[in-house]
């Protein structure tokens, strides 16, 4: 897969790539977590200008990342929505009824407070914790996953994991969002564009994937 680097974790191959999304093949699996969609509109609501289109240069972005012939499910791991209903929500389900084909399973994470009946009702299948596929563990928050057994390995979200290049206390420091492997659990970048990072602190053996517009950098701590 173009721009794609690979990863093998617990016997599954998956595909890192730059648009903040894991592709498991196997699976025929698209992985994605908080895209905190409404969030645009949670700012205007509160004197924070943002441009009219950013809504619809998520959802472009959003199509992009599903166009993909060997695609049969999406997982979105929680944070899907910012808060309270409002009119982006609708334009969301208008585009995950142009991919009926598809499998739309939630994750729930803290933000996603709308009411069970509402996911259903667009055509999520709703996890409310985690979700075991085979020996991989997929849930919203890394508490849900802090106890594995010796043959499990994890995949989440809610970090929002960024991490700083350059050296501490020289000026060209760069923040970028990154993929973080650490001990059997992957932390999904957040898709969303106004999500800000967590700058994580990755420890010896840590596995960072450092993610550019057009590009993924692997990076071994």
């Amino acid at each position: 897969m173009q721009n794609a680097t690979s990863l093998e974790l617990g016997g599954h191959q998956l595909q890192i790539l730059p648009d903040r999304t894991v592709y498991w093949p196997a699976e025929r699996a698209l992985l994605l977590a908080d895209l905190h969609l409404g969030k645009a509109t949670h700012f205007r609501k509160h004197g924070v200008y943002l441009p009219g289109d950013v809504i619809q240069k998520e959802l472009w972005r959003l199509r992009q990342s599903i166009l993909k012939d060997d695609l049969d499910t999406v997982y979105i791991l929680g944070d899907l929505f910012h808060a309270s209903y409002n009119h982006e929500w609708p334009l969301f389900v208008q585009l995950m009824r142009e991919h009926t084909h598809l499998r739309w399973v939630l994750l729930k994470g803290n933000h996603d407070v709308l009411g069970r009946g509402t996911y259903e009702e667009a055509g999520f299948e709703v996890v409310d914790d985690r979700l075991s596929v085979g020996n991989m563990i997929l849930a919203h928050k890394p508490e849900a996953v802090a106890t594995l057994a010796d043959d499990q390995f994890a995949i989440v979200g809610h970090i929002h994991p960024g991490y700083v290049l350059g050296a501490k206390g020289l000026p060209g420091k760069v923040r970028m969002p990154c993929s973080w492997l650490s001990d059997r659990r992957l932390v999904l970048p957040a898709w969303g564009s106004f999500t800000g990072l967590d700058i994580v602190q990755p420890k010896a053996g840590d596995h960072l994937f450092l993610l550019t517009e057009n590009a993924v950098w692997p990076h071994k701590v």
